[in-house]
């Protein structure tokens, strides 16, 4: 009210309000479809990150923080920001970071594969 007896019309106020509402909408709508998109084409490689109704929910979080951004963008245009070296002192390889249904599964190939050869 006090932008309103300042002489700001309360017309204008409300189609500001309008617009941001829409503004918003409009952009959770357009991630979500987006996340859809790349949910369906990488289904396979989620399998590991759980349910379809936690991958659903995460889908609808999405919007939230991909509009942290925008922030954090503009906030690293006005500040040096620079690379710093993590440290790693152990290496896994690829069999280790399956899941291990996986490797249980390829195990049992490979015996398989070595009963056909003899």
């Amino acid at each position: 009210s006090g932008l309103i007896s300042a002489g700001f019309p309360e017309e204008a106020l409300r189609h500001l309000l309008l617009s941001a509402v829409v503004s918003l909408a409009t952009f959770w709508a357009g991630s979500v479809l987006g996340g859809g998109i790349a949910l369906l084409r990488e289904r396979k490689h989620l399998r590991l990150f759980g349910s379809k109704a936690r991958l659903i929910f995460f889908l609808f979080l999405w919007p939230w923080f991909d509009l942290i951004e925008v922030p954090l963008a503009i906030f690293a245009l006005f500040r040096r920001v620079g690379w710093k070296p993590i440290r790693h002192d152990f290496a896994l390889s690829i069999s280790q970071m399956e899941p291990e249904e996986a490797t249980e599964q390829e195990e049992e190939k490979e015996k398989e594969e070595e009963a056909a050869k003899k």
